[in-house]
C-alpha cells in the first residue's frame, strides 16, 4: 500500500496504540488502523481451527453497514494529505 513503507505489529500493539489515542486525542481528529477480527476471514479461520467462530451482535451490525471508499493513489503524500484534510 505504502509501496516500500513496511509496518508490522501485534495485536496487542495495535490495539493499545488505539486506546491511547482515544483518550489523548479525544478532540482531534484521526484514523486509527487495527487489526482485523477472524470474522473477516471467516471462512479461512475457521478451516484452519477447526470450529466456527462466533460474530459479535456489534460486529454484525457494523457488518451490515454501508460500505464508503474513495479512489486514491499508492503515493504516501498523497495519503499523508488526504488525512491532513479531513
Amino acid at each position: 500500500m505504502f509501496g516500500q513503507m513496511s509496518i508490522t505489529c501485534s495485536t496487542l500493539m495495535a490495539h493499545a496504540v488505539s486506546v491511547h489515542c482515544k483518550r489523548a486525542c479525544s478532540r482531534v481528529r484521526r484514523a486509527s488502523s487495527e487489526t482485523a477480527h477472524p470474522a473477516k476471514f471467516k471462512d479461512t479461520v475457521e478451516n484452519i481451527i477447526g470450529e466456527a467462530i462466533q460474530i459479535p451482535e456489534k460486529l454484525q451490525a457494523f457488518m451490515r453497514g454501508e460500505k464508503k471508499s474513495l479512489p486514491m493513489s499508492k503515493d504516501f503524500a498523497d495519503f499523508k494529505r488526504y488525512l491532513m484534510n479531513i
